[in-house]
């Protein structure tokens, strides 16, 4: 939809309603993703397109419709014999389409348009199925960090759809996701696609050379946020490079030392001059950008690869250069050699092969799986160990984790946020002598694992050091190696704002990256954590002893710092951390229980 925004903008401000189409689902080898969309004006001016040509006469008929009757329509095409040439999707995939009318004022394309102009995050949902109130579907939201707008706003599944589609603002991508009739993540009465456009994935050209104004034309046309940077000011300027979203004077590695970027970024070294070249790919392989490539000969390479391990960098931190830069395309122009470094890019984003498709087999367009060396499931370890002191001394009445939120216990809503993303085994850390606590965890899931820490006094590293010996020998458990959690997530058991969606968003960081991963928020990072299997060890071992020199969270802290964890941006404040009575009264839990 971001490419057709502009398109139905001007249509919603004539006054005048038009019909849209949204691929909801897709399967097999469509031509179109989740998300792409198809809309008629009632003039027959047409925008967009869902199949690539395949099936846009039938769905500009169901437009049609649609706009003469009202109403939605629903409808899948996909390929058999009868259908083949008379819808046309020969290609064997499959496509479903939600078709509605939009009329003037009902659908919040301003906000939204507002929000992808200025590359902020955001996030359209919409119902394509009620089974209580048909009437909702096509309602939707659009969320954006500090705000919300649509016909759901002020229902409480809109409070819920809200949580949701915020937690995904920082990774994007398209599903479709079902809930209860008032949110409750365990029912399926209502179905809402989730449309989350992240801001752009950066690209950082350094060199202000010709090679990298072709590269930033191209970039820009991936859908990158381009910067250049070169610390000569007379190279890079606007003129050279129009194409450009930023140019940066300045060094390439204090630029990279001062600015922010994530795992889906890019990093193309064009420099071709060692004293900027090395110090700019040392701060580079520290950092978490996905992509690093540099320019050069294979003998350039090879020199500058001695000079890196010279300064201290290490096989496995070489091993993530793509040097030299591109797939091997035969071009020698910058323009050519633009199309061979975006073709790396591409394959590198969708983890493919960049073979020519004649000499593979299978789908053209598989389903993007994610491939790590940890096993799959997950476990969760809520640290529900604190003493609570500072509850008490507020006015707090009782233990605070049993405090009443939304008719349950505090701890009861953590444990929701955790069952609700699947997370399996669930280990809850608890002081010593706290029978109130067990019976009320018990009581909220008897399938819960239960362990005492006896340092909790010491603070959260003890306790995170203690759930992840319990999670290396649970008892009773008779899985193999394999079948362990390749990953805990970690969650504060006083913090009950943090959904699915958010433990989805960094768990997607984890299985692509392989490396920890936290949340960060607006007000800088938190919870949820997740931990990788394979650093459980060193992890504990770091842990145990700052446990006891340090201890309350300086000693957790300082291990994230060591580990090169990734942050996954959770666009807003973080969720309330309960620690005085008055927070209750703005800890809404995320999730609504279906028990």
């Amino acid at each position: 939809m971001r490419d057709e925004m502009a398109t139905l903008l001007g249509w919603q401000q004539e006054g005048r309603p038009f019909a849209l189409a949204t691929v909801i689902d897709t399967s097999r080898s469509a031509p179109r993703p989740a998300g792409a969309v198809l809309a008629v004006h009632p003039d027959g001016r047409i925008a967009g397109n869902v199949s690539g040509g395949c099936v846009e006469p039938a769905v500009v008929g169901l437009c049609q419709e649609v706009l003469a009757e009202g109403g939605t329509r629903r409808m899948r095409f996909g390929y058999s014999d009868d259908e083949a040439f008379t819808v046309g999707l020969t290609c064997g995939g499959e496509v479903e389409v939600l078709v509605r009318r939009i009329e003037p004022g009902t659908l919040a394309i301003e906000p939204l348009a507002a929000a992808l102009s200025m590359d902020r995050p955001v996030a359209l949902l919409t119902v394509v199925e009620s089974e209580a109130d048909p009437g909702l579907v096509g309602s939707s939201l659009v969320v954006t960090a500090d705000a919300v707008h649509g016909d759901l706003a002020s229902t409480q599944l809109g409070h819920v759809l809200t949580l949701e589609g915020r937690a995904t603002l920082g990774v994007g991508g398209v599903s479709l996701r079902r809930l209860g009739a008032h949110g409750q993540r365990l029912e399926d009465g209502v179905t809402v696609l989730f449309e989350s456009f992240a801001d752009r994935p950066r690209l950082v050209v350094l060199g202000a050379i010709d090679y990298a104004a072709a590269v930033a034309t191209v970039g820009r046309f991936l859908g990158y946020h381009v910067t250049i940077c070169d610390a000569r000011a007379a190279f890079a300027t606007r003129d050279r490079f129009p194409d450009a979203d930023e140019i940066v004077v300045d060094w390439p590695h204090r630029y990279l030392a001062s600015t922010v970027l994530d795992a889906r970024s890019a990093i193309c070294v064009l420099t071709h001059d060692p004293k900027f070249d090395v110090p700019a790919l040392l701060e580079a392989l520290h950092g978490p950008a996905g992509y690093i490539g540099v320019m050069g000969s294979r003998k350039t390479h090879e020199d500058r690869l001695d000079r890196l391990r010279a300064a201290g960098a290490t096989d496995d931190e070489l091993e993530r250069l793509h040097s030299p830069i591109g797939l091997a395309l035969g071009g020698r122009s910058p323009q050519e050699t633009a199309i061979a470094i975006a073709a790396e890019l591409v394959m590198v984003r969708n983890n493919a092969t960049g073979l020519p498709l004649r000499t593979t087999s299978g789908p053209i367009h598989p389903e993007r799986t994610v491939s790590t060396d940890a096993p799959p499931n997950v476990a969760g370890l809520i640290l529900a160990a604190g003493s609570g002191r500072r509850f008490s001394a507020e006015g707090g009445t009782g233990p605070k984790l049993l405090a009443d939120v939304s008719g349950r216990p505090l701890v009861a809503h953590a444990i929701d946020g955790a069952r609700h993303a699947g997370l399996d085994p669930l280990v809850v850390v608890l002081p010593p002598g706290s029978e109130a606590l067990r019976a009320a965890i018990i009581a909220a899931d008897p399938d819960v694992r239960l362990v005492v820490n006896s340092a909790a006094a010491s603070g959260i590293a003890s306790s995170v050091a203690a759930g992840l010996d319990a999670l290396g020998r649970l008892p009773g458990d008779e899985r193999s190696d394999d079948e362990l959690p390749g990953a805990c997530v970690v969650l504060l058991a006083d913090q009950p704002g943090i959904g699915a969606s958010t433990i989805d968003a960094v768990l997607e960081a984890w299985r692509r990256t392989g490396r920890p991963a936290r949340a960060r928020y607006d007000d800088g990072p938190g919870h949820p954590v997740v931990l990788p299997r394979t650093d459980w060890s060193r992890i504990g071992a770091h842990l145990r002893p700052a446990a006891k020199d340090i201890g309350s969270d300086e000693g957790a802290r300082s291990m994230l710092d060591d580990l090169e964890v990734v942050e996954v941006v959770i666009a807003g404040p973080a969720p309330v951390d309960v620690d005085v009575p008055h927070d209750l009264s703005r800890a809404a839990p995320a999730h609504r229980t279906a028990r």
